[in-house]
C-alpha cells in the first residue's frame, strides 16, 4: 500500500491518522503495545512501509457501515484522550 492509498483509505473511512491510532490502541487492549503517532505518520509519508496487518485492518474498517466506524472512533477518542492529533 502506498502512502497515498493509505491516506485515501483513512479518508474513505472518515478517519484521521489519530483516529486510527486510537481505534487500534482501544481494540488492542491494555496488554498490547500501543501504536505510536510517529509510526502512523511514517506510513502516511512513505518513510516506512504500511504493514500488512494495518492494510488488512483498514480494509476491514472500510467494509463497516460509516456510522459504525464513526461510533468506534468516538469510543476510542473518549477512552484515549492522550494521543495528539496528526
Amino acid at each position: 500500500m502506498t502512502p497515498l492509498e493509505f491516506k485515501a483509505g483513512l479518508k474513505a473511512c472518515g478517519l484521521k491518522q489519530v483516529d486510527l491510532i486510537r481505534i487500534i490502541n482501544l481494540l488492542g487492549g491494555g496488554d498490547a503495545p500501543s501504536l505510536s503517532p510517529v509510526t502512523v505518520y511514517r506510513w502516511a509519508n512513505g518513510k516506512s512501509q504500511v504493514p500488512t496487518l494495518a492494510v488488512a485492518f483498514l480494509a476491514l474498517l472500510r467494509r463497516l457501515p460509516p456510522a459504525s466506524v464513526a461510533e468506534l472512533a468516538t469510543e476510542a477518542r473518549q477512552s484515549e484522550p492522550r494521543v495528539s492529533s496528526s
